[in-house]
């Protein structure tokens, strides 16, 4: 569980450093130059058709082709220019305001007439970026075809930037935050490796206490039976080759026998046989 946790921790701040570094001006020019070739090539095609149509519905076609074009490019206004007369036809289909704006940017009409002069001079793809505190503006050009000459299709695109001095501390700190997560994962990993080493270890000593105790048991038990029988053994030995004592009388006083004897027969006690002096019935009689 816990490893799951750093990982998922480790990907959140993954996905976050990516996604500032992406939010810095260098990435999101690049898109933007890319969006602004891609819809004025279509631009560009679309523009075809305007040459071939009448010089009278050239507006509506040209704004017809502009909508289509642009209606899936945020963020993304163009229009076509003409040489000595500027700007012939305009649109911004995905404005936030209400409508499609059809006034064209008066304050970008300069960099739009050179960079589609410039165009119509190479006749080629011309890609223009003005750099800003706020943001970037890029702009596109293309000749239209070599039967319109002097036309030529345009697009602009503009880039919010976030400034230098905030996205930089933004990354350096989550980029810090990141490794401070990943060394502590790896401390962590190996802090555990080597408590399961230990354990495993111990496991194993544990186990063998086990196994030796076991033996100790098994063993007290069979010297306690083999003892047993022997020590029977040794007592029947003992007493077979130990010498048969005899009942051995005490020396009695010779006044005390001849007492003895006067009382009909009467032996005296004897105290090595341990018992009494018997008296036999013929001499109880007498």
């Amino acid at each position: 569980m816990l490893w799951l946790a750093i990982a998922a921790v480790s990907l959140v701040l993954a996905a976050l450093l990516l996604v500032l570094i992406r939010q810095g001006a260098g990435p999101q020019i690049t898109r933007a130059t890319h969006q602004a070739a891609v819809s004025c090539e279509a631009l560009r095609a679309g523009g075809e058709r305007v040459a071939q149509a009448a010089p009278d519905s050239f507006p509506s076609t040209a704004q017809a082709i502009l909508d289509l074009a642009l209606r899936d490019q945020a963020g993304t206004e163009g229009g076509f220019w003409r040489s000595g007369a500027g700007v012939v036809a305009y649109a911004f289909p995905t404005y936030d305001g209400t409508g499609i704006k059809r006034d064209p940017p008066s304050a970008e009409l300069e960099r739009i007439g050179s960079t589609a002069q410039r165009a119509l001079d190479s006749a080629s793809l011309v890609t223009d970026v003005r750099p800003g505190l706020r943001e970037a503006v890029v702009f596109s050009a293309w000749p239209v075809s070599a039967q319109q000459r002097g036309l030529a299709a345009w697009t602009l695109v503009r880039v919010p930037l976030i400034g230098a001095d905030v996205i930089n501390p933004l990354i350096l700190a989550v980029s810090l935050l990141l490794c401070t997560v990943v060394v502590s994962g790896a401390w962590l990993g190996r802090l555990l490796a080597r408590w399961r080493r230990k354990s495993d270890a111990l496991q194993q000593q544990l186990a063998q206490s086990e196994r030796l105790a076991t033996l100790g048991r098994v063993s007290d038990g069979l010297a306690h039976e083999i003892r047993n029988p022997l020590g029977t053994m040794r007592m029947k030995v003992e007493n077979a080759m130990a010498p048969q004592q005899r009942c051995v009388r005490p020396a009695w006083p010779a006044r005390w026998t001849r007492y003895w004897r006067k009382r009909a027969g009467w032996r005296p006690w004897c105290p090595a046989c341990f018992h009494s002096p018997s008296h036999s019935p013929s001499n109880a009689s007498a």
